[in-house]
């Protein structure tokens, strides 16, 4: 329920658990039960940069370089859920390519793309009298709306103190708290989702 109010308002979401809880089991219902389909998914790896997060540099037929995005900047373009999945392996260079993104909805990828804000979008048309077609030309683009993040992490420990200052300001943060590595906590879990949505 606290992951659906926070999903109303608009905000991020951070789910930990153990290794083998069943993070990605609750992620899967939360994507259906917000009406999510396809579901972007990102595997974070501890050597992991801005670059690998945001786009992915390629060779095209005439060895002249491509750029490519990644689901975390596909799902921002059109407003599906991207799940971050291990992100308490997230180098600390890397988290800097994401506050940008969770706290202002902006980003300038590496090939010059903007992504800007839905209420920045619409200003640049009304106020500097820029029509779509023009921005596009531009390279600038809106975040969609319906954007959303969920990151899949483990508590932090002593050897691993991951969640940072910087990081509790990206995620509303909510723990799982039920034991889905039996039938019995995946039953009251599915229960649980269904009186919460029809």
């Amino acid at each position: 329920t606290g992951m659906l109010q926070s999903h109303a308002i608009g905000k991020d979401i951070c789910l930990m658990g153990e290794r083998g809880a069943g993070k990605s089991f609750m992620a899967r219902h939360f994507a259906r039960a917000t009406g999510y389909a396809p579901v972007e998914t990102v595997f974070i790896y501890s050597d992991m940069t801005a670059r690998d997060l945001l786009q992915r540099r390629t060779t095209g037929e005439e060895k002249e370089t491509l750029w490519q995005p990644t689901p975390l900047t596909t799902a921002a373009a059109q407003g599906r859920l991207c799940v971050l999945d291990g992100i308490q392996r997230l180098p600390t260079g890397a988290i800097s390519a994401l506050l940008r993104l969770v706290e202002d909805r902006e980003l300038t990828l590496f090939d010059g793309t903007r992504f800007v804000r839905p209420e920045r979008y619409v200003r640049m048309q009304t106020e500097l009298g820029l029509s779509e077609a023009q921005l596009t030309e531009r390279q600038i683009f809106p975040v969609h709306p319906g954007f959303r993040i969920l990151a899949l992490a483990t508590p932090p420990t002593g050897s691993a103190p991951w969640l940072t200052n910087e990081m509790m300001h990206l995620f509303h943060f909510f723990r799982l708290s039920i034991d889905m590595t039996s039938a019995e906590g995946r039953d009251r879990s599915t229960s649980l989702i269904q009186a919460v949505v029809p």
